[in-house]
């Protein structure tokens, strides 16, 4: 079995979730994708949540734009027979999401617990959208699997109940599934989050539960540099460093 996971850019266009899905299907294993939410969702989630919360209703016509690209990616990637549940399915995340805007607009307040909420809308979007993308695969909710204390915002994992859960959930598994990063749930059910990055740390979670031969994390990018390249021009990747130099 392998873990692959691929971030916000690597699933930013449905160009780039079709390279995935190539990529994918070579492999001659069970394979676990992990996915980021499509590239620049989270930033706008969070954007119009503190919109919403100083009362501004410009979140409102962001909301429409989220809706528009992911639907945009439906139409681009998803066949015509089965179109509507996926639309269907979509739509109805998007008006969870705009009324717990709404909520958060009206009361003037944004607490961690709600922003955690929030914040999953993009993975479970891009999770459901992609993995119907591909001709079969399963699609999993790792609010089932991962558990977490109640520590909104960077909650802390449970190892012991979260290695049996994902153990009993991964029991009969072949083929191809696709999760969700980033979130996961306390013991009342509430969604939590990892915390920025935090859909590495999912493929790591999941790696290591079904002792996986390999994780991938897959990117856009060619590897480690020796600074920002966004930052310092001459920034070079660097062939080789140790775990302890990586962190």
């Amino acid at each position: 079995m392998k873990v692959l996971k691929f971030g916000g850019s690597s699933v930013g266009s449905p160009e780039a979730i079709k390279q995935v899905i190539d990529i994918v299907n070579k492999q001659e294993v069970e394979t676990v994708v992990v996915v980021s939410a499509f590239k620049g969702i989270t930033d706008l989630i969070l954007k119009i949540s503190e919109e919403a919360v100083q009362g501004l209703d410009s979140y409102k016509s962001e909301v429409e734009n989220i809706r528009h690209r992911h639907l945009e990616s439906i139409d681009k990637l998803i066949p015509k027979s089965k179109k509507t549940p996926i639309i269907q399915y979509t739509n109805r995340l998007i008006e969870e999401m705009n009324d717990l805007l709404y909520g958060v607009f009206l009361v003037g307040d944004l607490t961690l617990k709600t922003k955690d909420h929030l914040l999953s809308f993009g993975e479970r979007l891009s999770s459901f959208i992609i993995a119907n993308a591909f001709e079969s695969a399963s699609c999993i909710d790792m609010r089932h699997c991962i558990s977490t204390n109640s520590k909104h915002g960077n909650a802390q994992v449970n190892f012991e109940l979260t290695n049996k859960n994902i153990e009993k959930t991964f029991k009969n598994f072949s083929g191809i599934s696709v999760i969700p990063g980033f979130i996961a749930a306390n013991k009342k059910g509430q969604i939590t989050t990892l915390g920025r990055g935090g859909s590495d740390y999912t493929a790591a979670i999941i790696a290591a539960a079904l002792d996986a031969e390999v994780l991938e994390i897959w990117t856009d990018v060619d590897g480690f540099m020796t600074a920002d390249p966004r930052k310092v021009s001459k920034a070079y990747v660097i062939d080789e460093l140790s775990y302890s130099e990586a962190l």
